[in-house]
C-alpha cells in the first residue's frame, strides 16, 4: 500500500472528529467499509481515480490523517510525485482544511 500519512497533535477528539466529519461531508467523502477498514472515499472510479482520507486517534494526543488516491493505473499512490497530480493535489488541500480545524 502507498499511503501518505500525516501526524497532528489535538487536546479536544470530539471537537475534532466533528470537525473532520463536517469537513469529509462538505468534499463529498463517504464513509465506507473497504478492504476491512472504514475510510472515507470520494468518487466511483469511473472516468477519474478514487480518492481516500482515513484518520485515527492513536493516543490521547496524536492523530494520524492518512490520504492516497487509487488508479488503475497501477492501484494505490501516496500522494507524493506527478502521476494522478491533480487527484493527489485535491487530497491534500482536504487535509490541509482539516489541519486548519483540528483542536
Amino acid at each position: 500500500m502507498a499511503r501518505t500519512t500525516y501526524v497532528f497533535s489535538y487536546t479536544d477528539a470530539a471537537a475534532t472528529e466533528a470537525s473532520i466529519k463536517k469537513i469529509l461531508t462538505e468534499e463529498k467523502y463517504e464513509l465506507v467499509f473497504e478492504k476491512g477498514e472504514h475510510v472515507w472515499k470520494c468518487g466511483n472510479g469511473v472516468f477519474t481515480s478514487i480518492k481516500y482520507i482515513k484518520y485515527e486517534f492513536i493516543d490521547q494526543s496524536t492523530l494520524h490523517i492518512t490520504g492516497w488516491v487509487r488508479s488503475d493505473l497501477g492501484g494505490e499512490f501516496s500522494l507524493d510525485g506527478y502521476l494522478v497530480g491533480y487527484h493527489k493535489k485535491k487530497v491534500r488541500e482536504v487535509i490541509n482544511r482539516i489541519k486548519a480545524v483540528i483542536r
